[in-house]
């Protein structure tokens, strides 16, 4: 038996909850359509809520300021369609920042959290894995919850260029604090990280709070075309709370 080292974690939905996500998401809504009219723009808040529709599921845009996110791309885009004039780096930086963080209000740090990562913390490697267009927000949540120095890594994939469920996110991370992918397991909340952590070679852990309503498939692997238990993956575990996760370390 592998003895287990390390532990990343996914942290929206994973270390953070998702609260009153409508509110959260209106919230963001308000901030870019304030500043669209602040720049002369006449969209109506529910046209501008279409346009917006599964904003991040889009095609990243390849053209924007120069060091700009991913995030920040696609509100340059968004206002080269309503015809304003092209939003400046400082000025989409700002806009980006105000939005995320309107957002972020609902999305608040599980309360078991930081009990759990300071445990670990003393017997583990720990690290972040967390797809996310916008990584400046990321760090700067870290910081304000108080959790960035539990974390020997934290891989964004706004910086890093690669998303889950495609297991090269995990082998950066892996890279980065020397371990092996046998000695780790990767907790979070969607099929994504289950496919992720899988087909880079981790441990899975599956955190399952609706207790089963889930409905993910973890069978079918849509980046390799494969079944995952063909490929003889590592087995499935579940958790419902963050607090179960340490009595599940020993058995890996």
């Amino acid at each position: 038996m592998i003895r287990c080292r390390g532990v990343f974690f996914d942290l929206y939905g994973t270390l953070l909850e998702y609260r009153d996500i409508k509110t959260a998401w209106r919230r963001w809504l308000e901030v870019i359509h304030t500043e669209i009219r602040a720049c002369g723009g006449r969209v109506d808040e529910r046209d501008l809520a279409v346009l917006c529709d599964r904003f991040f599921g889009r095609d990243e845009p390849q053209d924007g300021p120069d060091g700009a996110t991913v995030f920040e791309r696609r509100l340059a885009a968004l206002f080269t369609d309503l015809d304003l004039p092209p939003a400046e780096g400082g000025h989409l930086r700002n806009v980006a920042d105000r939005a995320a963080a309107a957002w972020q209000e609902f999305v608040p740090l599980d309360p078991e959290a930081e009990d759990l990562l300071e445990l670990l913390a003393r017997d583990y490697v720990l690290g972040l894995v967390t797809n996310f267009d916008h990584p400046p927000h990321v760090r700067k949540t870290l910081e304000d919850l108080g959790i960035a120095h539990r974390f020997a890594v934290v891989a964004i994939s706004g910086e890093i260029g690669v998303k889950k469920p495609g297991p090269a996110i995990f082998l950066k991370a892996l890279r980065a604090v020397g371990l092996e992918a046998a000695e780790v397991v990767h907790v979070g909340d969607t099929d994504a990280d289950i496919l992720g952590a899988r087909a880079a070679g981790l441990g899975p852990v599956f955190l399952d709070r609706n207790s089963g309503e889930a409905e993910l498939d973890f069978q079918a692997d849509p980046q390799r075309g494969e079944s995952m238990a063909a490929a003889g993956s590592r087995c499935l575990r579940t958790i419902r709370n963050l607090s179960d996760l340490p009595d599940h370390l020993t058995a890996w």
